[in-house]
């Protein structure tokens, strides 16, 4: 009896395969300040390497650009990657047995991971768009913000507020002092975590970030400061003030 050999499947095939077992899933990140979920980056490493080897896809990275850029005391670091998703089924024609596509991450350091924080985001974000995981995150974090926005006023005491900085008549942070916050935070050395502990400072209330994810734990930092009343980041603005070294005496 002659059997008809089966035909390989195909890379696209094999990812389609691998996105119809992703149904399902949830990420397991939590920002219970501003209630949404995200996807941590240890999460899509154990979701994405055992469907690669079920489905015997190749999984490569290349670096191809970097660009690093002192902001005082960080340094930024923004990594283009070019990832490839090969079937190791397929004949000699490795091309056309491979997907490739190119991902940017973008990672924040006073020391020496900044170029590693930028590829796992360039990693990260690549394999949850390819696979079409991802997207409500952010919806929900804009969404929870406009409705918590008044409510995060802080308990600092009139004493402690004069000359304050308040933009104006505007009622919430303007980009400008925004602006500010993040630059001095970048002149002090200031990570998303001693920006939160400065938040428990001024506020009395902290949030609750991410201990393994810093990129998510930035991104919770920046969307507080935009949720921040005039009045409140006036009162941040000048706590900093207070904190910048002296210009040196010419």
């Amino acid at each position: 009896m002659v059997t008809k050999k089966e035909e390989p499947l195909g890379v696209y095939a094999k990812m389609n395969a691998v996105m119809a077992e992703l149904d399902g899933l949830k990420p397991t990140g939590k920002n219970s300040h501003f209630r949404y979920d995200y996807w941590e980056t240890n999460q899509i490493s154990s979701i994405f390497r055992p469907l690669f080897v079920k489905h015997r896809l190749a999984f490569m990275s290349d670096v191809v650009g970097v660009d690093i850029r002192d902001k005082g005391k960080m340094s930024l670091t923004t990594m283009t990657v070019e990832f490839a998703i090969t079937d190791i089924d397929a004949p000699l024609d490795v091309e056309a047995a491979t997907v490739k596509g190119r991902g940017v991450g973008q990672g924040e350091d006073n020391s020496d991971k900044g170029a590693n924080k930028a590829f796992s985001g360039a990693m990260k974000y690549w394999l949850l768009k390819t696979f079409l995981l991802g997207g409500e995150d952010a919806e929900n974090d804009a969404m929870e913000t406009q409705s918590r926005s008044s409510s995060t006023r802080a308990t600092v005491e009139d004493s402690h507020v004069e000359g304050i900085q308040r933009g104006g008549r505007s009622t919430t942070a303007t980009v400008t002092q925004v602006d500010q916050v993040r630059m001095m935070a970048r002149s002090l050395g200031y990570d998303p975590y001693k920006m939160n502990d400065l938040f428990e400072t001024v506020f009395e209330f902290p949030l609750e970030l991410p201990k393994d994810d810093i990129t998510e734990a930035g991104a919770a930092v920046r969307t507080y400061l935009d949720t921040l009343g005039a009045e409140d980041i006036g009162k941040l603005i000048q706590y900093m003030q207070s904190m910048m070294p002296d210009e040196p005496s010419a």
